[in-house]
């Protein structure tokens, strides 16, 4: 178990493991080793390798702030596993055990409509009394909506998003990329330039899948065919990966996605909704 795992185990022991949910790369990495050892057929044989990572993005379910004292439980989780705050309740930092290179800790969450929680442009569990806020991701829309339980080394269990969720995740912070290669000039001085790398995450997500994730994800994407978010992020999802001349499918196949257009962009198009 690398260090970036155990730091996520840690974690998770400390608090109610369903209330965290896992996203970002390393949720792809461990989905994929679960694939491995269970040698179950993906669309690619042999899916391409997942890369390293020094951030743990853990996704807040709302009604850790409809319970504030589910959310203290967790606040008190971090602190006593010695993070540090970098942003006011909702990104920490802390180090590596053994490299002492410092990772962070982004705790993300999806307002709702449907919900009394307050949020802003920027957070959600305003007032709540959580002492936590997730940081306003509304392309996690899905998140929520069963979620996978994969079971590590050592039994522990950990809560991780839908490969669905992951995609449109992956898939608007690819198009942020996008947004940024093609005005970079204009791009504010305050946030850090998105990188290539989530274009290879979002196909590598593509290339893992199942015969039952694909179902599942077309599933999904019925589901949420009319949300907004949803129906952009297919258009941003067209517009980087939609011919294989495009600077999204060129980028992505650099990093090592395998360059099988035709499948890979079909199979996204039905995981999407066409």
């Amino acid at each position: 178990m690398d260090e970036i795992t155990t730091a996520l185990v840690e974690l998770v022991g400390s608090a109610d493991y369903q209330q965290l949910i896992l996203v970002g790369r390393l949720a792809i990495n461990l989905k994929r080793q679960d694939l491995v050892q269970s040698g179950q057929q993906t669309l690619i044989p042999d899916p391409p390798l997942e890369r390293a990572t020094g951030d743990l993005d853990l996704f807040l379910r709302l009604e850790l702030f409809t319970n504030p004292a589910a959310g203290q439980v967790v606040r008190r989780a971090i602190d006593s596993l010695g993070y540090k705050v970098r942003q006011e309740k909702w990104q920490f930092e802390s180090n590596l055990p053994t490299s002492r290179t410092p990772y962070s800790l982004d705790l993300l969450a999806c307002p709702s409509p449907k919900s009394q929680v307050k949020s802003d442009n920027l957070r959600v569990g305003i007032g709540s009394g959580a002492d936590l806020h997730g940081r306003t991701t509304i392309e996690g829309f899905a998140v929520e909506t069963s979620p996978d339980t994969l079971v590590l080394s050592g039994g522990v269990n950990v809560t991780v998003a839908s490969s669905y969720a992951l995609l449109n995740m992956k898939l608007r912070a690819s198009y942020d990329w996008l947004r940024y290669t093609n005005n970079a000039r204009n791009w504010p001085t305050n946030q850090k330039p998105p990188s290539p790398k989530h274009l290879f995450d979002a196909l590598c997500l593509v290339c893992m899948l199942t015969e039952g994730e694909m179902d599942k994800c077309k599933g999904f994407a019925t589901h949420f065919q009319d949300l907004e978010v949803a129906q952009a992020i297919r258009n941003e999802a067209s517009e980087l990966f939609g011919q294989p001349n495009l600077a999204g499918w060129t980028a992505a196949v650099g990093q090592g996605i395998p360059d099988e257009h035709d499948l890979i962009w079909s199979t996204l198009q039905q995981c999407l909704g066409e």
